[in-house]
């Protein structure tokens, strides 16, 4: 990427000159309240509004954007319009916060393959293979939250026309000759592991039961080849996860902690530091919410009248994880049994639950 001549290159990264360069405005913050409130600013090259969302628990001093590996950005698409076609050598997992549309994915030369989506919708295009995405809107726009690892491969590459316009095919992701690339159906791997590019509503999709975090169900989604991928989680009424953690896997190069996204129910998150419980931090969530899982421990607690339900994103496809995919495969990663767990955090979520009325429903 040729760099401006009017940045200081000592003080902004590849990516901070990228997102100046897209006149692309940043939300900074531990959490999104609500992204359906963001606003957002015109995006020329994509026929767009969009904002980048730097949700990160330790933002860096002076920093224009503290994530440096994994972000994520919301996009309006306009009625009747489009996100102009494009590829790249980015990975993006994408959710549809609201709207209805259409989507086409080829490679250069090759045949269109076209899905609807509706609001719940996720979906993956195929690394460097173009794509177009519709709103069938006539007069409502559509927002797009999209994940995606393109901080990474601009701050390797910072070339524009090599990330933007690389005519290479990766057709062991997507050759475009799959008759059913983006079949809803998907592939079941096992239990819980389910490998797709398309999911139409996740706020109604199936899950499979799962206790080892304590009461609830789940199901990893495991998107177009990728590194980046997605689970979603639900669990009841008046209940509550085991406190887990994701740093271990960040040190072999996790690319950037998980990012959290309330698709029903209300409640708090706790967030604290590996061996530093005194310093948890409390954060509401609501559907709508979109929150960062934190550096350390993270613990998820429901205080609504319906099951809480959430779509994480994050890098670690076990396929490709080696051994740190096999040692978490079932927990997810490291976790604190409700039996050696601060007494105070179930106390504080009865207190919470009584204020609701909701009755404590335990914890298997």
């Amino acid at each position: 990427m040729a760099a401006s001549k009017k940045r200081d290159l000592w003080s902004l990264t590849p990516f901070e000159t990228w997102v100046e360069e897209e006149g692309l405005p940043v939300v900074t913050g531990q959490y999104i309240y609500d992204v359906r409130d963001v606003e957002l600013a015109p995006w020329k090259r994509t026929g767009c509004s969009g904002a980048v969302l730097d949700v990160e628990a330790d933002p860096l001093p002076d920093a224009r954007i503290s994530r440096g590996s994994t972000t994520a950005y919301l996009c309006d698409i306009p009625p009747k319009g489009s996100f102009k076609a494009e590829k790249h050598l980015y990975e993006e997992v994408i959710y549809v916060v609201k709207g209805m549309g259409a989507a086409a994915i080829w490679n250069e030369g090759g045949k269109k393959h076209t899905f609807e989506w509706q609001e719940g919708s996720l979906f993956a295009p195929p690394l460097n293979a173009w794509h177009e995405i519709y709103n069938g809107q006539a007069s409502e726009t559509a927002r797009l939250l999209v994940y995606t690892n393109a901080p990474s491969v601009i701050e390797l590459y910072r070339s524009r026309d090599f990330i933007y316009n690389n005519p290479h095919t990766f057709a062991e992701r997507f050759s475009g000759d799959e008759a059913d690339y983006f079949n809803p159906k998907g592939k079941k791997l096992e239990a819980r592991f389910l490998e797709t590019n398309f999911v139409p509503d996740l706020k109604r999709a199936q899950l499979d039961t799962w206790s080892q975090r304590g009461p609830g169900a789940n199901m990893m989604y495991l998107l177009a080849d990728n590194s980046l991928m997605a689970h979603v989680s639900e669990f009841p009424v008046g209940s509550y996860k085991k406190a887990h953690s994701h740093h271990i896997q960040a040190r072999s190069g996790g690319g950037g902690t998980a990012l959290i996204y309330i698709l029903s129910s209300k409640g708090y998150d706790l967030q604290w530091p590996p061996d530093e419980p005194e310093k948890r931090e409390k954060i509401p969530w609501k559907d709508g919410t979109f929150c960062t899982a934190g550096h350390g421990y993270h613990q998820h607690f429901n205080t609504g009248p319906v099951p809480a339900r959430y779509l994480a994103f994050r890098t670690g496809n076990p396929r490709y994880s080696g051994a740190m995919g096999t040692r978490y495969k079932l927990t997810g990663g490291e976790q604190i049994e409700f039996e050696n767990e601060d007494p105070q955090v179930r106390a504080e979520f009865i207190e919470e639950l009584k204020k609701e009325g909701i009755p404590f429903a335990g914890v298997g």
